[in-house]
């Protein structure tokens, strides 16, 4: 799975929103609370689910955190997927 993603900051915890590439970083209403954008990638090799991050949004002039936002991505999957072994690229 490959597309863009944002990172939003609200005054308890930050969260990533993860969206298709068709679809504009500038797009969303969230724009006054974004603290990184760029575009991500999860896939499974040898049995272990990777997480990327990368870029920038250049609608928004704002750059990916790459592994920090990366790690957001993986603890908001890892919800849903707890059973499987991650590993941040």
């Amino acid at each position: 799975m490959k597309g863009k993603y944002i990172v939003i900051r609200s005054p308890f915890f930050e969260s990533p929103i993860l969206f298709s590439e068709g679809q504009g970083h500038n797009d969303l209403v969230f724009k006054d609370r974004i603290i990184s954008a760029g575009f991500f990638r999860v896939w499974f090799e040898k049995g272990i689910c990777k997480v990327g991050c990368w870029g920038q949004s250049d609608s928004l002039n704002i750059k990916s955190r790459g592994k920090e936002d990366a790690l957001l991505i993986k603890a908001f999957m890892r919800e849903e997927y707890d059973e499987i072994p991650w590993e941040i690229v």
